[in-house]
């Protein structure tokens, strides 16, 4: 039977999750080279997504607070294009 690696397990991932999770990655990234001061909100906020399903107005405030898919999409590759 075929294993499945780390990049197979992450993109058979809902798009969300897979978002949050490459912005903690980054969050831990800039962190290391100093360009991003620590965010333990925002780790409270990611780890409080993935635990459970959000109700409609947290939601809708998350997105408000986050931006659409395509506004964080393009957040993360700029912050990329950083590191």
């Amino acid at each position: 039977m075929k294993q499945l690696g780390t990049k197979d397990l992450a993109s058979s991932l809902p798009v969300l999750p897979r978002l949050d999770r490459l912005d903690l990655l980054l969050q831990v990234l800039e962190e290391k080279h100093g360009m991003s001061p620590k965010n333990e909100k925002g780790k409270e906020e990611n780890s409080e997504y993935c635990r459970s399903t959000l109700s409609l107005s947290t939601a809708l405030e998350q997105v408000h607070h986050k931006g659409t898919l395509v506004d964080r999409l393009t957040a993360l590759e700029n912050r990329v294009l950083k590191v």
